[in-house]
């Protein structure tokens, strides 16, 4: 085995041990491994020990494509989660004599660490490094992240190279004329808010928050829910905006941090929340959420709108945090949470999330492995002693993605007649046929039915469907299952038209099961009652409220439920609202009063009516003002109801 194909871990280092002793999660993920620099082909035997120069007697090809992935940082070691995927596609693709059989295609790994700037340089130091020799490199494989993916983009226009970025869900990268030449294998999140803003309707909430950290990807997301929860809202749904708006909180480490927004969430009594953060920041929000007490049959229900985590988040961050804690000096102590704690407030949450490996004895279009086969290998990879761990959100994406790219080039080597001497950073047109190539392909792979949209805003953007998720078991283990599948959703056809559903679990230990139909809810229900058009449903009470029922005269409010104010009322499930014109309340009123007669109130909002004026009386009909005693009588004292008659002999003129 040549001395670049890295199998063995390094060593231990000191804190992987200790992270063991006192997380106990040891067999989650082995010693990470860095394969900056290592090139993935699967043909040791076309290659010289080195492992990157072909035998001199070989005539066969290499296709070279840069594959950025992350090792660390905001998703964690995504890298070595999907060597094992990446090695199996680029095998089965280099072995088949039936795809670009005079070629072999080579993975040129660099770490991108899901930064932009990073992904940008990691790309560019491996051209120069090959400057000489225009063309080295015949497209971009990525990166993963979709900030990144569109740094890249930038970057590779320069050299006019065609890029697939296979889970890169950015709806902003879905302009073709922005971002051009680029397409991707994952379905774009805009897709993913129209998902959860159905679900929300499913479920029969109106009032979520939201949280989300400063990266970009997260920033958008909650904007195309927003625009989903607007267009529920002109379709006649009775989403509360205004609530949303009121509790949509930024985790950037100077104004608010995750203990600051999970105490205001407790505090507010937020009861569903869109929770649109990375690994490396939802861990320590949910760290704090467990910390405060909000979590179980007590907290909120979340919703997780960066869908992509693994099953493993939960002990890749805690492990990724004890050793930036141990390698930092200044700190004291041990992290916050261990992983138990953390799994305490993030169970039952949910997830639209992107259909990983579709396990059926059916044949890859492309490779002819039959995807039950792909997926048991790569179960098998990636829990060996030796691997890093799995992550079957991604790797389903990255295998798919990398046959479409060997499928790409076969098309267009082999039956549009060019050659890869065509593609030396000049010529425009190779990345342009590629694309083009790509937009039209339609193949069932591992991750689903494979297409693409062909319009300008949706330009070789991946249809796809999705699964709704629940994260149910704490995944210690390579190989262990934290999700579980509770029914798939497309946009063109709604819930359950692909997989049928299985019960929701609520953290009361009850259920809800949505019954055998599919489809969207026609007519659409309205907040306060979940959707019962599914066929033999059950448990639809036992879905959480959206809303804390505070009781009449009171209104959840900054530090739970607080009496309304004098001059409003309150029925417990919406905000206080001021009491009209001739009406009063005092603090803690279910309902205002009318003022009494000879008072009047033509202000809103008030606790207290006034007396009528001496010469004016006020009217029951219209208790917002006082009127004048008419011709003939008089009211000589203020606060009466009733105008006297002039005595004989006596007169009162009019005003």
């Amino acid at each position: 085995m040549p001395p670049w194909h890295r199998d063995l871990p390094m060593a231990a280092p000191p804190w992987f041990v200790f992270s063991c002793l006192t997380l106990f999660i040891c067999s989650a993920v082995a010693q990470d491994m860095s394969y900056e620099g290592v090139i993935l082909h699967e043909r040791y035997d076309l290659y010289k020990a080195n492992g990157v120069d072909l035998k001199d007697n070989v005539t066969i090809k290499p296709l070279r494509l840069i594959a950025n992935r992350p090792e660390s940082g905001a998703v964690g070691d995504a890298m070595g989660r999907l060597v094992p995927i990446l090695k199996q596609a680029v095998g089965q693709i280099n072995n088949n004599p039936s795809i670009l059989p005079d070629y072999v295609v080579e993975l040129h790994l660099t770490d991108s660490l899901c930064a932009n700037h990073k992904a940008a340089q990691s790309s560019l130091k491996l051209i120069w490094e090959h400057k000489s020799e225009d063309g080295y490199y015949k497209m971009q494989f990525g990166p993963l992240c979709s900030g990144p993916t569109g740094a890249v983009n930038d970057m590779i226009q320069v050299f006019n190279m065609f890029q697939v970025a296979t889970i890169s869900r950015g709806a902003f990268l879905s302009d073709g004329t922005r971002y051009p030449y680029l397409c991707r294998t994952s379905p774009s999140l805009q897709f993913v808010a129209d998902g959860i803003a159905h679900l929300v309707m499913l479920f029969g909430w109106s009032q979520v928050g939201a949280v989300q950290d400063t990266r970009s990807l997260s920033a958008s997301t909650v904007v195309e829910f927003k625009a989903r929860v607007k267009k529920a809202v002109e379709d006649g749904y009775e989403f509360d905006q205004d609530f949303l708006a009121a509790n949509h909180y930024t985790i950037d480490g100077k104004n608010f941090n995750e203990e600051d927004i999970a105490k205001t969430f407790k505090a507010k009594s937020v009861k569903v929340a869109l929770i649109a953060l990375y690994e490396d920041v939802g861990a320590p929000f949910y760290c704090q959420l467990a910390k405060h007490g909000y979590s179980g049959s007590v907290g909120m229900s979340t919703i997780l709108a960066l869908s992509w985590w693994g099953d493993s988040w939960i002990a890749e961050q805690v492990e990724e945090q004890q050793a930036n804690h141990n390698n930092d000096p200044t700190t004291v102590g041990p992290p916050a949470c261990s992983a138990q704690e953390i799994y305490t407030a993030a169970q039952y949450m949910f997830s639209m999330g992107q259909t990983a490996f579709l396990q059926s004895p059916q044949l890859h279009s492309i490779t002819g492995v039959s995807l039950q086969s792909i997926y048991d290998t790569y179960l098998s990879d990636c829990i060996a002693d030796t691997a890093e761990g799995c992550h079957f959100d991604f790797a389903a994406y990255d295998y798919d993605g990398l046959a479409l790219v060997a499928k790409a080039f076969h098309t267009w080597i082999y039956e549009d007649g060019h050659s890869l001497d065509e593609i030396d950073y000049v010529n425009v047109n190779p990345q342009k046929e590629l694309y083009e190539i790509v937009k039209g392909m339609n193949f069932l792979g591992v991750s689903g039915n494979v297409q693409f949209f062909d319009q300008i805003e949706l330009d070789c953007e991946r249809k796809g469907t999705f699964s709704v998720r629940q994260y149910m078991n704490l995944a210690l283990n390579k190989g262990d299952k934290g999700w579980e599948d509770s029914t798939s959703f497309t946009t063109a056809d709604g819930f359950a038209t692909i997989v049928e559903w299985k019960n929701i679990s609520w953290p009361d230990g009850t259920f809800t099961y949505f019954g055998t139909g599919s489809g969207f809810p026609n007519p659409p229900n309205q907040p306060g009652s979940p959707t019962e058009y599914f066929g033999g449903g059950y448990g639809f009470d036992n879905v959480p409220v959206d809303v804390i029922n505070c009781g009449s005269g009171k209104t959840s409010g900054q530090f739970g439920c607080e009496d309304c104010p004098a001059g409003t009322w309150g029925e417990g499930s919406k905000p206080c609202e001021a009491c009209i014109a001739g009406k009063f309340s005092e603090t803690g009123s279910m309902y205002c009063r009318t003022c009494p007669k000879g008072q009047y109130q033509n202000e809103s909002g008030q606790s207290a009516c006034n007396p009528c004026s001496a010469g004016t009386i006020s009217s029951e009909s219209d208790p917002s003002s006082c009127n004048p005693c008419p011709a003939g009588q008089h009211q000589p004292n203020e606060g009466e109801f009733e105008c006297l008659r002039c005595e004989v002999g006596q007169y009162q003129p009019d005003e």
